[in-house]
This record gives C-alpha cells, sequence and structure tokens, in this order.
C-alpha cells in the first residue's frame, strides 16, 4: 500500500539513515541485503549491478564455511561416541544441533534474498509514516502552540533515535556475541586446531545477530506508536478545555488523522511480521536445541576429563584444578552458556520494551474523552476508533508462535515485569520446554550411568 511515495524518501528518512551502519553489519554476516541492494537508492545502476554478484558470491562462502564446520564438528562427535562407547541418543543430539546450525544459516540467508521486497516494502512505509507523523505533528504545534516543547515533539525524537538505537540494539550485539563467544570457546572440542574453533565459534555467532536486526524495526513502532499517543492527550486535553474552532471541525479532523496514521502503524506491525516471523521463529527454536546440546556436551566431555584425571594422577590433578584456568572454563562455561541463552529468551521478550507508553493505552485514552453530547460527528468517530483498537491488536507473535509482548510496553519497572508474567506466560513456553527436556536429559544420562555401574560391579 502507498502512500503519496516519494522516489527518494527513504534516503531522507533520519529513522532509516540511523540504521545504515548496522544494516551493513546484518550485510557482513549475511543476514540482510546490504542498503544499495535493500533500499535501492543508489544512483549508479552499474554499481548496484557489480555488487549484487559480489554479495551472493560472499553468501555462498558463508555457506561453505558453515557447512566445512558442521562437518568437521560432526567427525568429533563420531569420534567421542566411538572411543567412549555413548549412546545413540547422545550422538544425535549432538549431529542434529551442528546440522541445525547450518540448516538456520541458510534459511536467513534465504529470506534475505526471497524477502528483498517485503524489506523495501518495510522501509518505504517508515519513511512515509515518519514524514506524515512529523506532519501531523507540525500542525498540533500550529494549532496548540503551547505543547510545541512538551508533547508534540517528534522531531527531538528522530534525532535522538541514534542513541537510542545504540543502548538497544548496537549494546546488545557486542555484549551478547560477547559473552556467547567467551562461553561458547570452551566448549568446543580440544580436537579441533585453533583456527577450527574459532571458525566454530563464527559460524555459531552469525545468526545470533538476527535479534538486533529484529529490534532495530520494534523500536522504530515504539517511536510511532509514542508520537501518535502524545498528540491524542493533547487532543485530549484541548477538547476539555474547550479550545475547539467552529464546528468542531479541527478535534474531528485530528482524530480522524491519528486513527488512519495508527491503522498504518498497524499494516506495517503486519509487515514486519511477515519479514521477520520465520528468522525469529527458528531462532527461538535452535537457541533451545543448543541449549539441550550444552547439557548434553557436558555429558560428553566429561568422560575426556576424567580420562585426562586419570591418566596425570592425583598429584598433578590438583594443582590442575587450581592453577589451570582452561580447566575451569571447561567446568563453569556451559552453565553461563545456558544462563547467557535464557536471557536471550527474556530479552527477546521483555527487551523492546524501553517505550513508556504503548498501543493498548490508546484505548484507555479514548474512553476519558470528554466530549459534548451535541457533537455526534465527533462521538461516533470515537466510537469507530475504539472499535479499530479493538479488532487491531498490534503485537509480534512469530506467526503466532511467541508473543513478544509489544501490547504491554507502556508497563514499566515492577508492574510491568509482574503482568507480562501473569497475561503472557505463552512468551515462556518455549523456554519452559526447553528447561523440561533438560531436567529429562540430566535423568536420562545419570540413569545411563548407573547402569553401566551395575554392569561393571
Amino acid at each position: 500500500m502507498e502512500y503519496n511515495f516519494e522516489p527518494r524518501i527513504v534516503e531522507k528518512s533520519h529513522f532509516l539513515r540511523a540504521t545504515i551502519i548496522y544494516q551493513w553489519i546484518y550485510a557482513f554476516f549475511g543476514l540482510a541485503l546490504p542498503p544499495p541492494l535493500a533500499q535501492n537508492v543508489t544512483s549508479s545502476s552499474i554499481g548496484r549491478l557489480l555488487l549484487w554478484p559480489f554479495f551472493i558470491l560472499y553468501v555462498a562462502v558463508l555457506i561453505v564455511l558453515v557447512i566445512w564446520m558442521v562437518y568437521v564438528n560432526n567427525l568429533v562427535v563420531y569420534t567421542y561416541v566411538d572411543h567412549y562407547a555413548l549412546d545413540s541418543i547422545t550422538s544425535v543430539l549432538s549431529i542434529v544441533q551442528n546440522i541445525a546450525v547450518a540448516f538456520v544459516q541458510i534459511t536467513m540467508h534465504l529470506v534475505a534474498f526471497v524477502g528483498r521486497q517485503r524489506s523495501e516494502r518495510i522501509q518505504k512505509t517508515i519513511a512515509q509514516l515518519e514524514r506524515d507523523i512529523g506532519w501531523y505533528s507540525r500542525d498540533f504545534s500550529n494549532h496548540f502552540g503551547v505543547f510545541r516543547e512538551e508533547d508534540i515533539n517528534f522531531r527531538q525524537k528522530v534525532m535522538a533515535f541514534h542513541r537510542k538505537l545504540f543502548l538497544r540494539c548496537g549494546l546488545f550485539l557486542l555484549v551478547h556475541c560477547t559473552l556467547l563467544s567467551y562461553v561458547n570457546y570452551p566448549l568446543i572440542s580440544d580436537i579441533l586446531s585453533l583456527r577450527d574453533r574459532i571458525l566454530t565459534v563464527l559460524s555459531f555467532q552469525l545468526i545470533q545477530t538476527k535479534y538486533s536486526e529484529y529490534c532495530a524495526s520494534i523500536l522504530i513502532v515504539n517511536e510511532f506508536v509514542s508520537s501518535l499517543q502524545q498528540s491524542l492527550r493533547v487532543l485530549r486535553y484541548e477538547i476539555i478545555r474547550g479550545q475547539r474552532l467552529e464546528g468542531n471541525f479541527p478535534a474531528y479532523g485530528k482524530l480522524m488523522a491519528n486513527q488512519f496514521l495508527l491503522s498504518r502503524v498497524w499494516i506495517l506491525v503486519q509487515y514486519i511480521e511477515d519479514y521477520f516471523g520465520l528468522p525469529m521463529l527458528i531462532l527461538f527454536l535452535y537457541n533451545g536445541v543448543a541449549i539441550t546440546h550444552t547439557i548434553n556436551w557436558m555429558y560428553v566431555r566429561s568422560f575426556a576429563l576424567d580420562e585426562k584425571d586419570s591418566l596425570e594422577g592425583c598429584e598433578y590433578r590438583s594443582s590442575f584444578y587450581m592453577e589451570n584456568f582452561e580447566y575451569s572454563m571447561k567446568i563453569s562455561s556451559p552453565p553461563q552458556f545456558v544462563s547467557i541463552s535464557f536471557s536471550w529468551y527474556s530479552f527477546a521478550c521483555f527487551g523492546p520494551a524501553g517505550s513508556p507508553r504503548n498501543y493498548s493505552q490508546i484505548s484507555s485514552i479514548l474512553s476519558s474523552f470528554k466530549i459534548p453530547p451535541r457533537d455526534v460527528a465527533l462521538k461516533n468517530r470515537q466510537r469507530e476508533y475504539s472499535l479499530q483498537l479493538l479488532h487491531q491488536k498490534l503485537e509480534f507473535s512469530c506467526w503466532g508462535f511467541f508473543d513478544m509482548n509489544l501490547k504491554y510496553f507502556g508497563l514499566v519497572g515492577g508492574q510491568f515485569l509482574v503482568r507480562n508474567l501473569i497475561l503472557n506466560l505463552s512468551s515462556f513456553q518455549m523456554a519452559l520446554a526447553v528447561t523440561t527436556y533438560v531436567f529429562i536429559l540430566i535423568q536420562f544420562k545419570l540413569q545411563a550411568e548407573t547402569e553401566k555401574g551395575n554392569l561393571r560391579l
């Protein structure tokens, strides 16, 4: 759906320009197209044509790298299973997790290419909404100048978006990837060379940056919803004060424009859901598999550590525990990895909740409007707006599998956490299922070891 589309409107968008550097980072990981290809704004068609084969070749190299690392790590699994005569479930879990890395990576590459038009449509819609909400806010300032510096200040929101984007997306990308690499490296088998271990960590980290791209889109939606909500509060105040022009037409027109703009924000959310639904869904599932694989890999690595201790003897083992940092990392990394992975689930549900206002509060603002009984047109517009909010729920759900809690963004602090935990337990169904499976897996391994011990006796 196009709304007075200008050919170069994407280039003029402050929101999209703030995300340029992050789009290049996502393109470096192969998870998104470079800005010249995604936005189709470069002035040189020759440069764009040259960039396409280069990027396709680069993505092909990344895919080959990931497939190679999956093959190498599967060989390591076979080596451990054969050497220590482990059960088939252990082998299957490890191999499935390794193959899942390649599957998720290839799927995200395909989504980046196949979903090019969806991505371009999202960027066009963002640019159009930024322009139109800016006009709407300036028009409010012209009518109600007293609120120019207090509430209707969309321009300052746009200019401050760089800082908010860094704190929410850039910092998360940096800290999360650094911590995961730090705790994931000791989990990799010592059989691999240093080069292969580093490449394994990198191949694992490639897919984790997708959430940062997803979060950037949510933050832009937050800015739009927040600005429209502020405008609605001002309109309510002006209606209460009775500062309306002849025939109440300005109030009616402003309310109708707010309703129309919010419906376009809802359409933008559907575009984002269509584009990010599959990547976020498989990323949720993959991290669940990774957690269970980590528990399983702790079990596998314990045989190698016990064998090394028995060969070196008790005297060496004592000093090894006390002085060898590498050994302590091998012992502490699995719990740390599981903790960070579970924190990822929490951040994926609560991380985008930085905006102090939310979509669901607009309905309560509308219901608090004090409209005179004689103003039938404005009253009908209010009812129509309320019905629209009742039927158009703004939520990110990964195609209905996970509730990303966008509709509760306005709640802050303890109230926010408690209400989300009570009303949105479906958000943690995946985490709960993973936790249950981890306990079952541990119980299975303990039972297997007990049976082996009885057989030896």
